[in-house]
């Protein structure tokens, strides 16, 4: 029997909003680098806010700067989870804000993205 599961398989498992967000998210990565972190910043939003919920916090309108660290220091998460989404979120800033948009923003995209693939393309094994 095969234990790896996919990632667009674990996104699927937990809502299908977050399937679409991320399948979008990797349909976009040649095509328009832009939208595929925008994507990947809603989809990692997402996910911060899920867990929020099912852990019974109730914030509005926070950034996701805020919504990580609260993860954090209610210790829902760990220090290496919680540096991982920071990270995430920081390598989508450049498809988010638009003050990043200079020449050579294409490759710096590219760049960014190819940096979060390597942090979310990979098998996760079942125990």
């Amino acid at each position: 029997m095969n234990n790896e599961i996919s990632d667009l398989e674990i996104c699927k498992k937990i809502s299908n909003n977050l399937y679409n967000e991320y399948f979008t998210a990797l349909e976009f990565i040649s095509l328009n680098p832009d939208y595929s972190l925008l994507k990947f910043r809603e989809a990692i939003d997402y996910i911060a806010s899920l867990i929020l919920e099912k852990n019974d916090i109730n914030i509005k309108n926070e950034s996701l700067f805020e919504k990580i660290n609260i993860l954090f220091e209610s210790q829902i998460i760990n220090h290496t989870t919680k540096d991982r989404f920071h990270e995430i979120r920081k390598l989508c800033n450049s498809g988010i804000h638009k003050e990043l948009d200079f020449e050579g923003s294409k490759d710096f995209h590219k760049q960014a993205l190819e940096k979060l693939k390597v942090l979310i393309r990979k098998k996760i094994t079942r125990h």
